[in-house]
């Protein structure tokens, strides 16, 4: 069963040109199995996602809940790899799941993820039983990644979707299984401005079309239980990646990913992995 959740008004950041064109909607539907698929590159150390080529199935792994510990896995640079995967694994067999996670589109920082649309206004979306949407303002809680001045155009809205379970008996586990997981879907759908959808950043070459694929990041937490001194408490570490979308007014499916996939959930096969070697 879905939940659908509608904004009735969404305050803008600023104003459409008078030039604009209509402005235009798409929406974009995506499981579980996106948000947990992975691709493993041999990318050199200090390489992002984009400059290895992985547009979909790139994951970050990140100790803590600060986006600045230093304790991190990626499954895009080799010297990291080995990392992510007994990291992943250890979460899976003690029960670890995904319970929150965010689009973002905003302020021009979604380019080492392939990211570049920039959304006039987000319309609505439908989530999962056990889960809900709520908008999170990114130039209140994320002051450091967020600018109202972006050049050329600033952004229209400072808001981000904030997708989260309503207990975390609904979280999904690290280790669910491919139904599982293709079976909890979300879609959300946009209205863009075509004379400026997007903030025409370098991407090396991501997918980021308007009647086409678009490239998105996304960034959330994954938790499971501890024991501490205190009791029992929720362990709770960053988990981030991007997946490439097709909006259903295109039609056309997506293609595959050039590199080869490992994980749908469960764990990890340590040292079995196809790869795509790339050069400093």
């Amino acid at each position: 069963m879905f939940r659908g959740f509608t904004s009735a008004a969404i305050a803008l950041a600023i104003a459409a040109p008078a030039s604009a064109l209509p402005i235009e909607q798409r929406t974009f539907t995506f499981t579980a199995a996106d948000l947990f698929n992975q691709v493993f590159v041999e990318g050199p150390d200090g390489s992002t996602a984009a400059d290895n080529g992985v547009f979909s199935g790139a994951r970050l792994l990140r100790v803590g809940s600060s986006g600045t510990h230093a304790d991190v896995g990626r499954t895009y640079v080799d010297s990291q790899i080995a990392t992510f995967q007994s990291r992943w694994n250890q979460y899976a067999e003690s029960g670890y799941g995904l319970y929150t996670f965010s689009l973002w589109g905003l302020n021009n920082n979604g380019g080492n993820w392939g990211e570049d649309y920039k959304p006039y206004e987000w319309i609505s979306f439908e989530t999962p039983e056990g889960w809900n949407t709520s908008f999170l303002d990114a130039q209140a809680t994320w002051p450091g990644w967020y600018a109202d001045d972006v050049a050329p155009f600033g952004p229209y809205t400072s808001l981000r979707p904030d997708f989260t379970v309503d207990g975390m008996s609904f979280m999904i586990p690290l280790d669910a299984d491919p139904m599982t997981l293709s079976s909890l879907e979300f879609s959300v759908t946009i209205a863009f401005n075509p004379n400026d959808a997007f903030w025409g950043q370098d991407t090396k070459g991501a997918p980021n079309d308007l009647d086409g694929p678009m490239t998105f990041w996304f960034g959330g937490y994954i938790a499971g239980l501890v024991e501490t001194p205190e009791g029992a408490a929720w362990d709770t570490h960053l988990y981030e990646g991007n997946m490439v979308l097709r909006s259903q007014q295109a039609g056309e499916p997506i293609p595959e990913p050039v590199t080869g996939t490992l994980a749908l959930g469960g764990l990890i096969a340590l040292g079995c992995y196809a790869t795509r070697r790339r050069r400093a």
